[in-house]
């Protein structure tokens, strides 16, 4: 099922435009990533070992990929899935994991 994704209190957009070491390009292939949240949500959801806690609302998402620089970068957004019975995923967090490589 295709979810509608909340971005919780603009921090996703803040976060991404905030960066001045993402060009356009890495900040088209976040909100793409950002597609496959929406598209595969209930995969995500359903695997136990993403949930932040047993029993938590919220389940972490990390996409990796290389940015225009040829650099790969690895985020982590934490998404809560209150509303997932209505159609709806929020996002709550994200930040940049250590650099790879």
């Amino acid at each position: 099922m295709p979810y509608s994704l909340e971005d919780y209190k603009g921090c996703f957009r803040r976060y991404v435009f905030d960066r001045p070491d993402l060009t356009r390009e890495d900040r088209v292939k976040l909100y793409a990533f950002l597609d496959q949240l929406r598209q595969q949500g209930d995969s995500f959801r359903g695997d136990p070992d993403r949930r932040l806690d047993p029993g938590s609302s919220c389940f972490w998402f990390d996409p990796v990929f290389a940015d225009s620089t040829c650099r790969l970068r690895h985020f982590r957004i934490v998404v809560d899935d209150v509303g997932a019975a209505y159609g709806v995923l929020r996002i709550v967090y994200i930040d940049e994991a250590a650099p790879l490589g």
